[in-house]
């Protein structure tokens, strides 16, 4: 059995992709990092947003960065990267979508399948 490493997520965006978009100076490959919100409610029906820091790079994150604009419904698929303390969850072309949803500010979608 193949081992499995993905995240598929429904989120509003908290912060525009396109704000944090750079390029290498190394190989000139795109490069942002923007966050994501989903609201959900606890036991007593208190609502709750958690809060998730997406990086995404190449080709998926030119997409997000001239398609996604903060407030907008996306649909993100990509993998969680272990680091020291967390996990961060990174999109790239082998292994990231990126859609702007309907019901959103624009549903002129940019859209990427890696």
């Amino acid at each position: 059995m193949e081992l499995l490493n993905k995240v598929q997520l429904i989120a509003r965006l908290g912060s525009s992709p396109k704000d944090n978009l750079k390029y290498s100076e190394r190989n000139g490959e795109a490069m942002t990092y923007f966050s994501v919100a989903i609201n959900r409610h606890d036991s007593k029906g208190n609502p709750i947003t958690d809060w998730f820091n997406i990086s995404a790079y190449g080709k998926i994150a030119e997409i997000a960065a001239n398609f996604g604009q903060k407030g907008q419904l996306v649909y993100i698929e990509a993998r969680l990267q272990p680091t020291n303390n967390s996990c961060s969850i990174i999109m790239n072309y082998q292994t990231g979508v990126f859609r702007v949803l309907p019901n959103s500010k624009n549903t002129n979608a940019g859209e990427q399948n890696g």
